[in-house]
C-alpha cells in the first residue's frame, strides 16, 4: 500500500476526526486574512476542538468562523505576523507568550497547512 493510499484510508475511516476531537491539547485551524497589499491583518478560526473551546471558555458559536482579534482581545499584531511567516516559510514554529486577555502563558506550536491556513496546538 502506498503512503497516499494509506492516507486516503485513514481519512475515510474518520480516525483523524476522532483524534482531533478527543485530543487533550487545544487545536485550532485558522485562515489568515491579508489586506490588498498582502499584509496579514487577522486570522479566522475555521475549526476548533473541544479542548480549545474549553481553554477559551467559549462555545463553538462564538469561535468558529470568527476573527481571532474578537475572540482574544488585545492579541498582538506580532502574533498575526508570526502566523503569516509560518505560511511564507512553510516551516513549523514554536513560541511561548503571555496572553493578557486569557491571563495565561501559552506555548504554541504553529503548523502550516496550505497557502493561507495553519493549525495552532497548545
Amino acid at each position: 500500500m502506498t503512503s497516499k493510499n494509506l492516507e486516503s484510508k485513514v481519512l475515510e475511516s474518520g480516525v483523524c476526526e476522532i483524534l482531533f476531537n478527543r485530543a487533550i491539547d487545544s487545536i485550532a485551524v485558522y485562515d489568515v486574512q491579508f489586506d490588498t497589499e498582502g499584509k496579514p491583518v487577522t486570522c479566522i478560526v475555521t475549526h476548533a476542538n473541544q479542548s480549545y473551546l474549553s481553554f477559551l471558555q467559549k462555545p463553538a458559536e462564538q469561535v468558529i468562523d470568527k476573527n481571532i482579534l474578537d475572540i482574544i482581545p488585545g492579541l498582538s499584531s506580532t502574533c498575526i505576523e508570526r502566523y503569516a511567516n509560518v505560511l511564507k516559510t512553510q516551516q513549523q514554529y514554536h513560541f511561548e507568550e503571555y496572553f493578557p486577555a486569557l491571563k495565561k502563558y501559552v506555548a504554541v506550536e504553529v503548523i502550516p497547512l496550505h497557502a493561507t491556513g495553519f493549525a495552532a496546538i497548545s
